[in-house]
């Protein structure tokens, strides 16, 4: 069925996880786009986290651990085109 939406973001910064996700969006006919970031308060920031075996629950940011690009929810809304305040 269609879905009334212009455009559905995922959002996923463990690599793993990442590609499980990357994986669904195909089988499912690309309805939905995966990003491989880390929302943060800055984009642009290289963040190390740190994942405790495989509970993403207790993933944090270290100084170790694997890294991943930043980005603000706002970067997001700016490159999906909607503006502050528009409904969603």
């Amino acid at each position: 069925p269609a879905i009334n939406c212009k455009q559905v973001l995922a959002i996923e910064p463990m690599p793993h996880t990442y590609q499980h996700l990357k994986r669904n969006a195909e089988i499912n006919n690309n309805r939905f786009k995966p990003l491989n970031r880390a929302i943060y308060s800055e984009s642009g920031i290289s963040l190390h986290i740190n994942q405790t075996g495989n509970n993403h629950a207790g993933a944090s940011l270290r100084k170790e651990g694997f890294s991943v690009e930043s980005i603000t929810i706002d970067d997001i809304l700016e490159s999906i085109d909607i503006s502050p305040g528009m409904p969603i």
